[in-house]
């Protein structure tokens, strides 16, 4: 009788880790429905030759199908479990991606905003500086053409005092 207890057990054993194999494997599978059904076919010819299983006790059987489905529920949970961390943290991702989006569009407009400012009043400061130097590169002058003012510090040289000569205006005679 020992030795039946031991055929059964392990026969026993032998089914749950083939309906725990075939449990995962329809979970974690990328092929269709026929294809699968025929690996599981091979496997089992593998296993048991013939591909039948002996006769086994009502007992036995009973404690196969609720050790099946003990198993299918407790997949049955963990994909249900590793669905919802799945939706969380896609939910989380999504929420953390928008915010810094937002973020990034907020100071992309504040720094252009920024620039923009900044360029007007360079550009500003550019045309001001522009006009100073021609105005100091070309002094007024009189009706003799001589400068009339002070040119870059100097005062215009009066009746070329470079050559010692005077100059005369065209109405002077």
């Amino acid at each position: 009788m020992g030795t039946n207890q031991h055929r059964g057990a392990f026969l026993f054993g032998m089914l749950a880790g083939a309906v725990a194999g075939a449990a995962v494997t329809l979970l974690r599978t990328p092929v269709s429905g026929r294809e699968l059904r025929g690996r599981i076919r091979r496997k089992a010819e593998q296993i048991v030759p013939g591909g039948k299983l002996p006769s086994v006790s009502p007992e036995l059987r009973e404690r196969i199908r609720d050790t099946g489905a003990q198993i299918r529920e407790q997949a049955t949970s963990a994909t249900a479990g590793i669905q919802d961390r799945s939706r969380e943290a896609l939910t989380a991702g999504r929420e953390k991606a928008t915010s810094a989006g937002t973020r990034v569009q907020s100071r992309s407009r504040e720094a252009f905003a920024t620039g923009r400012e900044k360029a007007g009043t360079a550009t500003a400061t550019v045309t001001q500086r522009v006009q100073q130097i021609k105005k100091s590169k070309m002094p007024e002058t009189d009706s003799s053409g001589m400068p009339t003012r002070q040119f870059n510090g100097l005062s215009a040289p009066q009746n070329n005092e470079i050559t010692g000569r005077t100059v005369r205006s065209p109405g002077d005679g």
